[in-house]
């Protein structure tokens, strides 16, 4: 239950990043570790990714993807 006395934030654009590659030993994911000093799950491993940036939707980036 949504607790009302709060207020409603509207969600930002993000992207994350899934590195995966196949190694000598088997599948292989990219991850990185959040600083310790950090308030929100330090020393956690995630996926690396951030916010969109304005300019990530540029059309001469598409030559440079993969969906």
């Amino acid at each position: 239950m949504a607790d009302q006395s709060k207020p409603t934030v509207a969600p930002l654009p993000a992207a994350t990043i899934l590195l995966v590659r196949d190694g000598d030993v088997g599948l292989e994911v990219f991850m990185v570790k959040r600083h310790h000093q950090i308030d929100f799950v330090a020393g956690a491993l995630v996926f690396p990714g951030g916010r969109v940036d304005r300019g990530d939707s540029e059309a001469a980036l598409r030559d440079h993807t993969d969906g």
